[in-house]
């Protein structure tokens, strides 16, 4: 079996998650809203899978977000400012589109968890410690430094959005 943490990093990447250099604002917000959200999305769908360890994984999971909490709520006032830019350019029946892409990319993921075996599921979600000592590290490094980028460009499109 891959590496879950390789299994996870793959699905964000294929769900249109991009790399920060060069890449339009829409696609570092994609990025962002990943790096804020595969966290719930294993925590979810291993509830789901095997809810014998999923009170544990909620707590794991509670605890990561009070440690994260002034960059998650920065990254959350980002991808809401994200959304109001993708509902001016949506088809008026579109709502909320963050919310339509985070549950495509939650059914992915599902989808992804649906091919394991039940070891595979079990070995994979036993490492949900592991993938958010990983994320620490990665809201410690990475994540400031996209939030900077993103907000940089948010900033850009509202002063050319001025004149």
């Amino acid at each position: 079996m891959r590496s879950p943490l390789r299994q996870l990093v793959l699905l964000v990447l294929c769900s249109g998650a991009a790399l920060a250099e060069g890449q339009s604002y829409m696609s570092l917000v994609g990025e962002l809203l990943g790096a804020v959200e595969t966290p719930r999305m294993f925590r979810d769908g291993c509830a789901m899978r095997v809810p014998a360890t999923a009170a544990e994984r909620a707590q794991l999971y509670d605890e990561w977000r009070v440690r994260h909490k002034a960059l998650l709520d920065a990254a959350d006032e980002q991808v809401a400012r994200a959304n109001e830019r993708l509902k001016k350019q949506a088809a008026p029946e579109t709502v909320d589109p963050v919310s339509k892409m985070k549950e495509a990319a939650s059914r992915m993921f599902d989808e992804h968890l649906d091919k394991m075996t039940s070891q595979d599921l079990k070995e994979y979600c036993g490492s949900y410690a592991a993938y958010l000592k990983y994320k620490d590290d990665e809201f410690k490094n990475s994540v400031p430094q996209l939030l900077k980028v993103v907000t940089e460009a948010d900033r850009a499109l509202t002063e050319r959005e001025k004149t």
